[in-house]
């Protein structure tokens, strides 16, 4: 059976800009809280299952990240920068474990920020542990295109840019005012799958 999480069971935590984030709970409060942050197109939902796996024994959090779900969708680019989308990871720590470090769990484009907060001075001391799902750091992935391009590495990085082309369509100034529609997210998944990605 499916864990699913009432309406009781999400709060709203403020950024420091004014940014309303909706935070979704569940598990033990006292026990170790582990935060969970989702990618693009998705919403906490992706980790229900996991939540179904872990409530028994662990404090357990996932939040809608700025622009999508229930959290506020600001407006442009620079809202959605890496040091306000670390602004919103540690008013989320705080609220949820004040005083103690949390367990990162990062998927995705929630993977790439988990890199951030994870190397980030600003995040000493409030992660625990952190782990990325089907992601490296950003910075990483700039500097293995940096190397020269072999006939083999341009057919393995086309390849991989095909399969990738969502993450520039959401980092467009008006994907983030379309990503509360689920027919985007629909579509978005539709295609993905039906090309093989």
């Amino acid at each position: 059976m499916l864990l699913v999480l009432s309406d009781a069971d999400t709060r709203s935590v403020v950024s420091p800009d004014g940014n309303r984030l909706a935070v979704r709970e569940a598990g033990v409060r006292a026990a170790a809280t582990i935060v969970f942050v989702h990618g693009y197109p998705d919403t906490p939902a992706v980790w229900d299952p996991v939540l179904e796996r872990l409530a028994a024994d662990f404090h357990l959090v996932a939040y809608d990240v700025r622009g999508a779900g229930a959290s506020d969708i600001p407006r442009g680019l620079p809202a959605y920068d890496l040091q306000r989308l670390t602004d919103d990871f540690i008013a989320v720590g705080e609220a949820v474990s004040p005083g103690r470090p949390v367990h990162l769990v990062g998927h995705d484009w929630g993977g790439i920020q988990g890199w951030e907060f994870a190397t980030s001075p600003r995040c000493r001391g409030r992660i625990a542990s952190f782990t990325a799902v089907a992601d490296p750091a950003l910075s990483h992935g700039l500097r293995a295109n940096r190397e020269p391009m072999r006939r083999r590495r341009l057919r393995e990085w086309w390849s991989h840019a095909r399969r990738s082309w969502y993450i520039l369509a959401l980092c467009s100034p008006r994907a983030a005012d379309h990503s509360r529609g689920r027919r985007v997210a629909q579509l978005i998944a539709a295609f993905v799958s039906a090309h093989g990605a």
